[in-house]
């Protein structure tokens, strides 16, 4: 995925699942999802770059059931809540941006062991 625009999602914008899936999404903008932005589950692996997430409700990014992406150079931004939760889950976050979010920037639960490298982590948004 380059240069993509997914917006209005009822669900999750994007979805990547499964150890045997991955994508490359880069200077994409996802916006709006009501479930929330972009989602790695079960073993999924990718790379998220250079993207603007924003306005999703339930999360800007969801790593979970042992996915682990590498989100880098995005911004993450003006979500109703966390811009980034990892369950139990890896992955590497670098260069992000991450602000405005109703919840916590960066969301680690037991069992996640991300790296997060050169991350601007800042303010709650005013919802």
């Amino acid at each position: 995925m380059e240069h993509c625009h997914v917006t209005n999602a009822k669900g999750v914008c994007v979805c990547v699942s499964g150890s045997a899936s991955a994508v490359t999404a880069k200077m994409c903008k996802v916006d709006q999802g009501a479930a929330g932005g972009v989602l790695f589950e079960k073993g999924a692996r990718g790379y998220l770059s250079e993207s603007d997430i924003c306005g999703c409700r339930q999360f800007g990014v969801l790593v979970t059931s042992a996915a682990e992406p590498v989100i880098s150079a995005c911004q993450i931004h003006d979500g109703t809540a966390e811009g980034i939760i990892f369950q139990e889950a890896n992955g590497l976050v670098s260069d992000c941006d991450i602000f405005k979010n109703g919840g916590v920037g960066i969301c680690i639960t037991q069992g996640s062991d991300p790296r997060v490298e050169q991350a601007s982590v800042s303010g709650k948004s005013s919802m």
